[in-house]
């Protein structure tokens, strides 16, 4: 097990290098998110130097550096290492939860695209549609899966364990996943037409429909009422240190990737902890 999660890990900041390619070539009005563009040696962003092979190497290269270039000595982003890192993570977290199989390989694939969706969020305040088909393409993979294996039940097939038996929709996989879809596309065209436009985006609606065609009824539910504590706590927080005005927008993508990821990796755990919290388990 050990050592399966070294080689995972180590796959995965390799994963993450590919990532921050894409994360920082993207550009929202002249490219898609994967193309020609991706191609060619990598440079720094200050100075324009090619970056040799020593110089590239994930996570290693940053802090042998101490996060500078070696031409110029300008500062590089922490963006770089965090994303390798998370990366790694992601498919070790997989692997020690559902093992070496196709259901770990799909929520790997989910939570990586949340990742560079969070960051492409944060950034450019739009979340490609590619991403969104993409996610919404390995919600249906996961459906079929669950169907094909009979993975799906009362007490199973939901990221929250038995808990998910409270809210119902548990007869049969299908209808359990267009209803979550359902639910989260419709929650935020709701909050677009109530806001007009100005509190969330349509790539906020879209990629609440495809994170709820994957991870299912009820805990989409329970994934975005996180997302919403997570954006509020920080932009209440961002306010109080007047970083961020009433008017400004604050990407909501990072955080519902934060709520849905902590419901598929936490999501059992932290239902057991509130119920026990308040007596009610």
């Amino acid at each position: 097990m050990i050592v399966n999660s070294l080689i995972l890990f180590f796959f995965g900041i390799c994963i993450g290098s590919f990532l921050n390619v894409v994360i920082l070539r993207y550009d929202p009005d002249k490219t898609a998110l994967v193309g020609k563009h991706l191609g060619g040696r990598s440079k720094c962003r200050s100075c324009g130097k090619t970056l040799r092979w020593f110089e590239l190497i994930p996570i290693f290269s940053f802090f042998v550096q101490k996060g500078r270039c070696r031409t110029c000595h300008r500062k590089i982003s922490w963006q770089y290492p965090i994303v390798e890192i998370l990366s790694g993570i992601i498919l070790v977290a997989a692997y020690l939860k559902w093992g070496l199989t196709l259901k770990a390989l799909l929520i790997a694939l989910f939570a990586l695209s949340l990742l560079v969706l969070s960051f492409i969020d944060f950034y450019f305040q739009v979340i490609p549609d590619e991403l969104n088909l993409f996610i919404g393409l390995l919600g249906v993979l996961y459906v079929l899966l669950g169907w094909q294996t009979k993975a799906f039940g009362l007490t199973e097939g939901s990221f929250i364990g038995y808990y998910a038996s409270v809210l119902g929709l548990r007869q049969n996989i299908f209808l359990n996943h267009l209803a979550a879809a359902l639910f989260g596309g419709l929650l935020f065209m709701g909050l677009i037409f109530l806001t007009r436009g100005r509190g969330m985006g349509m790539g906020d609606m879209k990629l609440g429909a495809a994170a709820g065609l994957f991870i299912g009824w009820p805990d989409i539910v329970l994934a975005l009422m996180l997302s919403f504590i997570l954006g509020g706590f920080f932009g209440g927080i961002s306010l109080f240190l007047r970083r961020k005005k009433m008017k400004d927008m604050l990407p909501f993508g990072p955080f519902m990737a934060a709520g849905i990821l902590l419901i598929v990796f936490l999501g059992f755990n932290i239902c057991n902890g509130y119920f026990r919290f308040f007596n009610l388990a």
